[in-house]
């Protein structure tokens, strides 16, 4: 049948990756590269295949925006992917998708994420880097059940105290414009991991050492000059990467 992918009408532009495996999953994947289009026939999947639309996925489509009608109709999805294409901004219709607990961003041209974004309580699995993020919205802290925080090769110039709300393991800061961390780094009860290379900081919250975590920090190419007294107090710390800061005064004397 020409006109129709398994049973799915074409139009020009998009074409639906519809097969039985994925419609009794609930699950509809985008796959002309570039076609630039969201399909009406996208809010008909629970109508044709009797059975909500849990997992949807544009990649390299060359999508420039994701419809407001789609965050207020497509509200039984989980997985949400729209990775590689040309988004400068998201609708605050997206966090009325309560079920939400995978979604991906990454490499589009996103300059901030809508304010709400914390009402997206069980994301797991949060993508955005290499965007052009110049902030997070003061919401971010609400995510509390994501493990993982990768938002590398942004604009970031500050990050907001209320991730001291967070459980993850790990935050990646690295290729942004931070001239500074925020205090309540020490008070993440799961943080293991940072890393912030290749950004602006030029000196650590007095707090730093206050953490009862962390194990492994990357804070090269800063403009870090003096280590707080503080530091010498991270009771599990096993790794300290500082290569091609500012000629630093040296480590506190109690460091080693």
């Amino acid at each position: 049948c020409r006109g129709r992918v398994d049973g799915v009408p074409r139009r020009r532009g998009a074409v639906v990756a519809v097969t039985r495996e994925s419609t009794q999953a609930g699950e509809l994947n985008m796959l002309n590269k570039g076609a630039g289009d969201f399909p009406d026939q996208i809010y008909d999947f629970h109508e044709n295949y009797g059975r909500p639309l849990k997992a949807l996925r544009f990649v390299a489509h060359g999508l420039d925006r994701f419809p407001e009608r789609a965050g207020k109709e497509l509200t039984q999805l989980t997985q949400l992917t729209l990775a590689s294409n040309r988004l400068t901004e998201l609708p605050d219709s997206i966090c009325d998708l309560a079920k939400l607990s995978a979604l991906n961003l990454l490499r589009n041209q996103l300059t901030e994420l809508p304010d709400r974004l914390g009402d997206l309580s069980h994301l797991r699995h949060l993508d955005i880097a290499t965007n052009r993020l110049q902030t997070l919205p003061l919401t971010f802290g609400n995510l509390t059940r994501l493990e993982r925080v990768v938002a590398d090769c942004n604009d970031l110039r500050r990050i907001p105290e209320t991730l001291s709300r967070m459980t993850c393991h790990t935050l990646s800061f690295n290729h942004n414009k931070l001239v500074a961390l925020p205090r309540c780094l020490a008070n993440m009860i799961n943080l293991t991991a940072l890393s912030a290379n290749d950004n602006r900081i030029s000196f650590l919250p007095s707090n730093f050492g206050d953490s009862r975590s962390l194990t492994t920090v990357k804070l090269c190419a800063n403009i870090i000059e003096e280590l707080p007294e503080s530091i010498s107090r991270l009771p599990r710390l096993k790794s300290l990467w500082l290569h091609h800061n500012a000629p630093m005064a040296g480590v506190p004397r109690d460091f080693f």
